[in-house]
């Protein structure tokens, strides 16, 4: 038996899972019959984490493939996909094979499912369309910054965290520029509960978990300015 790596330099075998997709690996094995591998007739994989067990397997793959045979033995191989929400830790993986006369021989391993840290971030990037200098609390547009959301894509629970990198600065005249402060974020549309954008890297949520959502909401006070486009970036990140 073996099975795909991800970091073969760490004993055992480790599968990394991918933000916001599923991981597909490949395991391989022999199968010998005494009686000669004409009458192997069924092979099968089947893996689950420490929620699951053999008889309630978390995924099954009935659809092995024979890739070479020589003697009583036989060569397979097939693919499990797992998603990058499924619990990490160590997994069980146990390959089967049985004859027409119905003697079944199986071999049990296991696997490690790293940590995933992963989110994703719809509705940027953050716009305020066209507003006119010394306007009080104007609202982002709607779907570019109202809200700005952010949705956990990986397999443990996230702390995310806010940051501009400096003052909205003037694009045909950089001498010019909106202090960042002028932007309040806040977590409801009704901004009870808002915050400036600085530079500092602020946490905003805690305890994000797995494929649940987080909105922010934002607005801006425009000073008494010159009439152009401003920008600035601004990094969500995690903790």
């Amino acid at each position: 038996f073996s099975m795909d790596d991800d970091d073969p330099g760490i004993a055992d075998y480790q599968i990394n899972p991918i933000t916001n997709s599923q991981k597909t690996f490949y395991a391989w094995f022999n199968a010998t019959d005494i009686d000669g591998s004409s009458d192997i007739n069924t092979t099968w994989i089947k893996t689950w984490d420490s929620g699951g067990s053999e008889s309630v397997p978390t995924y099954t793959n009935y659809s092995m493939k024979e890739v070479t045979c020589a003697g009583n033995t036989c060569f397979y191989n097939g693919s499990i996909s797992i998603w990058y929400y499924d619990q990490a830790g160590e997994w069980n993986i146990s390959v089967y094979a049985n004859d027409t006369s119905s003697a079944t021989a199986s071999y049990n391993d296991n696997f490690t499912l790293t940590l995933l840290t992963g989110f994703t971030l719809t509705n940027a990037p953050i716009d305020f369309g066209s507003l006119q200098p010394d306007l009080q609390n104007q609202n982002a547009t709607t779907n570019k910054g109202f809200p700005l959301t952010a949705e956990n894509k990986g397999n443990q629970p996230l702390a995310l965290n806010i940051s501009s990198a400096g003052n909205l600065t003037g694009v045909s005249d950089s001498t010019k520029s909106i202090p960042i402060e002028n932007i309040d974020y806040a977590n409801t549309s009704a901004f009870t509960a808002q915050s400036n954008l600085t530079t500092n890297s602020t946490t905003f949520t805690s305890s994000l978990t797995v494929n649940n959502t987080h909105d922010l909401y934002f607005r801006i006070t425009t000073p008494q300015i010159k009439a152009q486009q401003y920008n600035s970036s601004v990094t969500i990140e995690t903790t």
